[in-house]
């Protein structure tokens, strides 16, 4: 880049063209901001120009300590030698802190802490500070080593990116890159930069980046937005679980996003990256859900003889806009009452993946209609009423679409209820399913005389 006199100001340049220089570009400009250093990211909406002699080293791990200080033993360390007197407690605890990790053990190996020689063990801190960090950093399973080759941090580049799943050793490849690996047909260029990656993520089990690329200013806007927004709701929920942060973010994302994104998840227990991308249509959904958290726990399905994460069906029906009919029709089968309520924020899901919104009315006159028939003197045993929607909920499982109207039309004759909404049913199923699935549901709210109840 040319400054106003010809001459060239900055020597250093990366361009947004993939998701990986993206979120490098994020990275380094959070770490040239917190030394004040010079940069240009406004000339050029994809390219971020700096200055090469500000990356530096020890500036690099300085700025790690400070961005994940409670993730620094050394740190917590000093923190806990502050005060002036000792407990047997404390004692311990800053023994246990002493050799918390290998390189720990390795630089205080000749030191225990007995209650009167924290000058010394802050001395020692002190002097290695650095290696302590860099060693902390690059070996913790959160931290560097989630995102690259711990042995890579801070090398120059090389023929292969030193991320997870794209780095590939070279004389050791064997089985790790399948049979005929042809190094000329793999592209995974590597750059400096790419150590600026993690910093661009929200840490955690699993960490997110998402990848607005429609300028620099709004990446750093974007996932700005995002880090606060996570930041405070693990301020209102001390451990709280990483899909509900992730869940949560998108329902509120629509603060900070209106237009189609990719996201870029990194779990700590799988070596390569993933990519969520995210409709605009997604996005609206997640934004409109009028209660996420009925979604955030585990169902034990006894037909797989395991958990199902309710959370993380929804929000993964929601970004690949797909139904979750198999989930409605598994709580439809419970004799128990207790998830009338999830039912009808699924069905609410449903139709806003179909896009059909003008159904909730016709899903409203199918619920008035299910308490209109459960209230009539001919079905005051709730015996009967459940016989009823244990049919028309087995009719809807096995798609017998036929036999659940006939059973409709039955029930209808039977209780002397005019059902409107069935016109719906019977000139297309498939398309107002939602509303079958509501009637069914509503005869368990009626059995309840309850309306709308959450779920136990």
């Amino acid at each position: 880049m040319l400054n106003n006199n010809g001459i060239e100001k900055f020597d250093g340049s990366i361009e947004s063209i993939d998701w990986r220089s993206s979120a490098a570009i994020v990275g380094l400009i959070e770490y040239l901001n917190y030394f004040d250093c010079e940069y240009d990211s406004e000339s050029n909406p994809d390219v971020l120009y700096y200055h090469i002699d500000d990356i530096d080293e020890d500036n690099y791990f300085s700025f790690v300590e400070s961005k994940y200080p409670y993730d620094m033993h050394h740190f917590i360390l000093e923190n806990l030698l502050k005060q002036d007197d000792f407990t047997e407690e404390d004692i311990k605890e800053i023994n246990e802190k002493l050799k918390a990790n290998t390189i720990m053990k390795k630089i205080f190996s000749k030191l225990k802490f007995n209650g009167e020689n924290k000058e010394e063990i802050l001395s020692v801190i002190s002097k290695n500070r650095l290696v302590l960090t860099k060693e902390t950093y690059r070996n913790k399973l959160n931290l560097y080593r989630n995102f690259a080759n711990e042995n890579l941090l801070f090398s120059k580049p090389i023929p292969y990116a030193r991320l997870v799943g794209y780095y590939v050793d070279g004389p050791k490849k064997g089985k790790s890159v399948g049979y005929n690996f042809n190094k000329n047909t793999y592209f995974a260029s590597d750059l400096q930069e790419y150590d600026f990656i993690p910093f661009a993520f929200t840490i955690g089990r699993e960490s997110l980046f998402i990848n607005d690329n429609s300028s620099i200013q709004d990446l750093v806007a974007t996932n700005n937005q995002l880090k606060s927004l996570v930041k405070r709701i693990i301020e209102e929920e001390k451990f709280p679980d990483v899909r509900k942060v992730f869940f949560q973010a998108m329902v509120l994302s629509g603060e900070y996003i209106d237009f189609d994104v990719e996201v870029i998840v990194k779990n700590q227990n799988k070596d390569y990256f993933e990519t969520l991308f995210l409709r605009k249509k997604s996005i609206e959904i997640f934004n409109k859900l009028t209660d996420f958290k009925c979604f955030c726990f585990f169902f034990k399905y006894d037909k797989i003889n395991d958990y199902i994460n309710i959370q993380k069906e929804v929000s993964d029906a929601i970004v690949n806009l797909t139904t979750l009919d198999y989930l409605i029709e598994i709580f439809l089968k419970e004799d128990h009452q207790r998830y009338e309520y999830l039912i009808q924020r699924l069905i609410e899901v449903n139709v806003r993946v179909r896009g059909g919104e003008r159904m909730f009315s016709e899903i409203k006159q199918a619920k008035e209609c299910a308490k209109k028939i459960v209230q009539t003197k001919k079905l005051l045993n709730p015996q009967k009423v459940k016989s009823y929607r244990t049919k028309l909920s087995s009719a809807l499982v096995f798609k017998d679409y036929i036999r659940y109207c006939d059973i409709l039309i039955q029930l209808a004759n039977y209780a002397e209820v005019e059902l409107d909404f069935a016109y719906k049913l019977f000139d297309n199923f498939e398309e107002n399913k939602e509303i079958a699935y509501a009637f069914v549901n509503a005869l368990g709210t009626g059995l309840n005389n309850k309306e709308d109840g959450k779920n136990e």
